[in-house]
């Protein structure tokens, strides 16, 4: 499996969020009518999310308020989209306007932290990873974590990528807020990988933090991970 972890997992966090025009729906459930497109935002944010720092085991993001401990022996990676990325986000979509939906979504988007298990670079073996991104929501329908998972949902429609929900989409309570929980498993041209999102919605951003894992032992990282998120 010689390929970058990075180039996967930022693949999917960036499409992830596409606008669909249309509100987020529940899966299984057929519309009786086509929703009413969504209202889209008139104004930038007033500010834009600073990248934070990571000191030691502990990172800290003064936009977001939050903080969380990360382990201190995994490897700090680039934090821009690699050129392999870009080509394969190319390769995704099927025709044009789905192509406009995942090139405006790389522009909305920061990736704010990047740690992986094993050193950066192609590896024989899976690298776990940790990465946190910021995406500007692209409507005032997406108002919480659980809405841009179902955007999730709705943008691998009728793509290269299929996603498999291994933990249906639902809420969760983390440090004392309710972040959209979901895993799945996706299936790209060149292999698979497993991922587990939490995310929130706060200052006009998708906060997104994605554990990529194929070994079950990783969740136990993931677990203490969650387990020390923290909001001020």
């Amino acid at each position: 499996m010689r390929r970058s972890t990075l180039t996967l997992v930022v693949f999917v966090t960036l499409a992830a969020a596409a606008a669909h025009g249309q509100a987020p729906g529940r899966p299984g459930a057929r519309a009786q009518q086509p929703p009413p497109p969504p209202r889209p935002l008139t104004a930038p944010p007033a500010q834009l999310p600073d990248k934070g720092k990571l000191e030691g085991s502990v990172y800290t993001n003064d936009f977001f308020r939050v903080s969380v401990r990360v382990p201190q022996d995994w490897f700090v990676n680039r934090t821009e989209l690699p050129e392999e990325a870009k080509e394969m986000l190319e390769g995704t979509a099927r025709n044009r306007r789905q192509q406009e939906q995942i090139n405006a979504s790389v522009a909305r988007s920061t990736i704010l932290l990047n740690l992986t298990k094993l050193p950066p670079g192609p590896a024989e073996q899976f690298n776990a990873a940790f990465v946190v991104v910021a995406e500007r929501i692209p409507s005032a329908v997406v108002r919480s974590g659980e809405d841009v998972l179902r955007l999730m949902e709705k943008s691998f429609e009728n793509t290269a990528v299929k996603i498999e929900w291994l933990d249906p989409v639902h809420t969760e309570r983390v440090g004392g807020v309710d972040f959209g929980v979901a895993g799945a498993k996706v299936t790209f041209p060149v292999g698979s990988v497993v991922q587990k999102y939490y995310v929130i919605v706060r200052n006009g951003y998708a906060l997104q933090l994605i554990f990529s894992y194929m070994d079950e032992a990783d969740l136990a990282t993931l677990r203490g991970i969650v387990k020390s998120i923290k909001f001020n």
